[in-house]
This record gives C-alpha cells, structure tokens and sequence, in this order.
C-alpha cells in the first residue's frame, strides 16, 4: 500500500467498506460511524458497538469481540480488537502520513 497515489477520501472510503463488510456478515446493515479512541494504545479509530446491542441481542463487549474477530486484515488495517464496547481498529499509518502530505502540496 505505501507509495499508493490514493487520497484521503480514498482512504477513508476503503476503511469505510472493511467495516461495512463485517458489519453485514453480522446481519448489521445500519449506518456507522468510527470514532476516535481516547488513548492511541487501544487503537487508532474505534467502533461504538452499543447501538447494535438491541439487534443482536448481546451485550457490546460481546458484539465488539465478535467483530473484531471476523474483521479482514490487511491493505489499511493492520488489525482489530475488542477493548471494552468498542472494536477498535489499529491502521498502517505510515500510509496515512504519506497521503497527508502529497494532498496538501498538490
């Protein structure tokens, strides 16, 4: 991926579709949103899973787990974990300081 002429809307896009694809494995087709996490040791971007608690009908530690397990890695995402009600992401961002750069020049 590093050396890829991708942009930051690109970038965000791919992030965007790895989890949409777990989310619909689950059966959660419904809109997200990834957020911050307030520590950089538990991730770079993490997943709220408390509204997907009353569909799946578990608690969103469990849910978060679950998606974090079956979460494809590779390309932008060097892996997930479940840290507390969150799946939380850890992304390569060598490439994301690589982007950055060449957009606000060109």
């Amino acid at each position: 991926m590093a050396g890829e002429n991708i942009t930051i809307k690109e970038y965000r896009e791919l992030l965007d579709r790895a989890v949409g694809l777990v989310l619909k494995k689950h059966g959660l087709d419904e809109e997200f949103r990834l957020e911050s996490t307030p520590d950089p040791t538990m991730g770079d971007l993490g997943l709220p899973c408390f509204k997907y608690a009353r569909v799946k009908r578990k608690a969103p530690p469990v849910i978060a787990k679950e998606l974090a397990e079956d979460l494809e890695i590779g390309g932008l995402i060097l892996g997930g974990r479940a840290v507390g009600h969150s799946m939380n992401l850890y992304l390569h961002l060598s490439t994301m300081s690589q982007i950055v750069p060449r957009q606000l020049i060109g």
